[in-house]
């Protein structure tokens, strides 16, 4: 009997947040599920286990589902042959990240694609709710639904809203996105947004409690006022391992990917964006930042405007950044440099670097290097300790094993500048 009114909690929690849509793309019904693979509707993660909830595909003659799970230190598998659409994982590890995959098999014996996603395991129960289309997304909006936690089950184009005015940005500076979204190495592609407001981007503030992670975004077209990014306008929480390209348009802190990391934290992040300002604090990143940047960079174009603070990172910045590089073009009137605009005292930078050749800029707190030496394409180099001083690279252990970065000198991937090894 709890078993049951877990399950039913699960439903009716993702039924609430308008969150309910079908495996065939409709809204509303989850029985009608013609993909072939099970749709997920639910998911709550506790302390030790986590339960799962899911639909069956319609015109399958089931054999049975294939659960998997894998965690840092344990693993494990398992089979429902009832034709049950709930399992519970126990004797988990606690606070533990796991990659969860159910595969269909049918009575012939022969499986479908599987569905995999990755939670962790975490002290106080966590609900999870599943987005499959652009209507899902656009659910996540008021009330509790922004401090709900989701994952992206599929790639999707916003392109329904891009008219008039465009997509309205999840959170403002009012009641901020406080939960967390997984794109689960999903894409997003399509974001219009045309206002004359602040706070412009698919999230428009995220709070301190806000994580976003492992999402693409691609062909986004963002214009706004002040603080304005792709991923967000501003945010105050947790972005890692996400990546933005289209065009950004803003006056006073447009940014490729942020507007303004208010104190939040960016690791293992990108932006290809071109970015543009008519005012001030204007960067192929973030805009300004008085967070923390990590183990990033941005390709693209940055031109700033009449009062400037532009470069090709960051244009004002008052935080920490670390191990991060730039090789945009950059232009503007005035306080325009290659990696930082406008530095603070306060701030601090640490082993970065831009491209002296394509950014056309110096940068007084970052080290300029030519195409040829951000590529690494001088024998002479050695990349761990020359070049890129305490870089954790794949394929050297003297920074870290966990192999942050690669490089292709081909020139194959990323035209031969770093890459994020897990964010490519």
């Amino acid at each position: 009997m709890k078993r049951k009114f877990y399950v039913m909690l699960l439903i009716l929690i993702c039924l609430s947040s308008g969150i309910y849509c079908g495996g065939d793309g409709s809204s509303g019904d989850k029985t009608n599920n013609s993909s072939g693979k099970v749709t997920m509707t639910g998911m709550m993660a506790k302390s030790d286990s986590i339960d799962l909830v899911w639909t069956n595909p319609a015109g399958v003659t089931l054999g049975r589902i294939d659960i998997s799970w894998t965690g840092s230190s344990d693993s494990g598998s398992a089979q429902v042959t009832d034709g049950s659409t709930e399992y519970t994982i126990s004797g988990l590890s606690a606070t533990t990240k796991y990659t969860i995959s159910l595969t269909v098999v049918n009575s012939s014996n022969k499986s479908s694609d599987a569905v995999s996603f990755s939670v962790s395991t975490s002290a106080a129960d966590k609900t999870y709710c599943f987005i499959y289309t652009a209507a899902d997304l656009n659910a996540v909006r008021g009330g509790s639904t922004l401090a709900g936690n989701y994952i992206l089950m599929a790639d999707i184009s916003l392109s329904d809203y891009a008219s008039g005015e465009g997509w309205v940005p999840i959170g403002d500076s009012t009641t901020a996105f406080t939960g967390i979204f997984d794109g689960n190495a999903h894409t997003i592609s399509g974001l219009t947004i045309n206002r004359s407001g602040n706070d412009q981007g698919l999230f428009g503030c995220v709070g301190s409690a806000g994580t976003i992670t492992n999402l693409k975004l691609e062909c986004n077209k963002v214009t706004g006022n002040d603080d304005v990014g792709a991923l967000a306008g501003e945010s105050s929480g947790t972005i890692s391992n996400s990546y933005a390209a289209g065009e950004i348009s803003g006056a006073n802190g447009a940014g490729g990917l942020v507007g303004y990391n208010n104190s939040g934290a960016i690791d293992n992040s990108y932006s290809s964006c071109k970015v543009s300002g008519s005012s001030y604090y204007v960067g192929g990143l973030v805009g300004s930042n008085s967070g923390t940047i990590s183990n990033s960079y941005a390709i693209g174009a940055v031109s700033g405007g009449t009062d400037d603070s532009t470069g090709g990172l960051v244009g004002n910045n008052s935080g920490t950044i670390i191990n991060s590089y730039a090789i945009g073009a950059v232009s503007g009137t005035s306080t325009v440099s290659g990696l930082v605009g406008y530095y603070s005292n306060l701030g601090s930078i640490t082993n970065c670097y831009y491209d002296s050749d394509t950014t056309g800029r110096s940068d007084s707190y970052a080290v300029g290097y030519t195409t040829a030496q951000m590529k690494l394409q001088d024998a002479s180099i050695v990349y761990d300790t020359d070049i890129y001083v305490d870089w954790d690279f794949a394929g050297e252990s003297d920074n870290g094993t966990e192999e942050i970065w690669s490089i292709d000198t081909t020139g194959a991937v990323n035209s031969g500048y770093p890459y994020l090894t897990n964010n490519p």
